[in-house]
């Protein structure tokens, strides 16, 4: 069985604020180590729940945020760019979880929200439906085959999950009251919690579906700052008078979501 876990950073454990997670702050590194604990605590809630295979995608900023000296060394690490694929050496995955998550931008009382670059986006529609990096993450899987089992974050994510995938198991780890305000568990709690939840979860991976995406699907951007699109073929504006807002239609969402993000 193989599992596929995706990292975050917003969303682990401990982490506060932003200099936890932007690589020019003092702070960074005690961000990063943070999310070494919660990354281990989950390859060993995986191995316990029964995986022969667990893949770890450093998957905040660049994607290069783990010491490879600090992770489980029984599960692979991919790190870096991977243009154009946002689960790398996915084939043959039974299950993903997407630890560290954090609620979509705009998102009241939530810590650090965002969708994918808090410069750059404001919002995000998927086939109509605001989205997060829950929902998108989750139907990019599906587009694999491959089903979200847990999530962890805290609770403004939990409950932006509650709504994309509820069925599907949600680790909170702290609770969140502003930008840069959160009550986190202490770190063996949290730990303890995230291996109890993640063997529990893939025991059981054989219940849980892929999302529902259906197709052609379109993806809506907003950004912050006006954009110029007119070079990309089939985009629309749905707003004549808003050249903030753009948004394509195509029968592979992995694909337009890095032709147009």
């Amino acid at each position: 069985m193989k599992i596929y876990i995706f990292a975050d950073l917003e969303g682990i454990t401990g982490v506060r604020c932003r200099g936890h997670v932007l690589k020019d702050q003092p702070e960074y590194p005690e961000g990063c180590g943070f999310m070494a604990g919660d990354v281990n605590a989950c390859i060993e809630g995986c191995f316990l729940g029964g995986a022969d295979e667990v893949i770890i995608r450093d998957g905040h900023g660049s994607g290069i945020n783990l010491d490879p000296a600090t992770v489980d060394p029984r599960a692979r690490l991919i790190q870096g760019a991977t243009p154009g694929v946002r689960y790398a050496e996915f084939e043959g995955t039974d299950a993903l979880i997407l630890l560290g998550y954090h609620a979509m931008a705009g998102t009241p009382g939530a810590l650090l929200e965002h969708t994918y670059s808090s410069k750059a986006y404001q919002n995000l529609w998927l086939n109509g439906i605001r989205a997060g990096e829950v929902m998108i993450d989750a139907a990019i899987a599906a587009e694999h085959g491959v089903p979200v089992i847990m999530v962890s974050g805290d609770d403004k994510t939990r409950a932006e999950t509650a709504k994309v995938l509820p069925t599907v198991p949600f680790c909170q780890v702290k609770s969140s009251s502003g930008l840069e305000q959160s009550e986190s568990l202490a770190q063996e709690k949290a730990h303890a919690l995230i291996t109890a939840m993640t063997a529990g979860a893939v025991k059981r991976h054989h219940e849980f579906k892929p999302f529902t995406v259906h197709y052609p699907v379109t993806l809506r951007i907003e950004m912050i700052e006006r954009c110029q699109r007119e070079g990309l073929t089939g985009v629309k504006y749905p707003d004549p008078t808003d050249c903030r807002i753009y948004e394509k239609s195509a029968d592979n969402l992995e694909k337009l979501f890095y032709e147009l993000l």
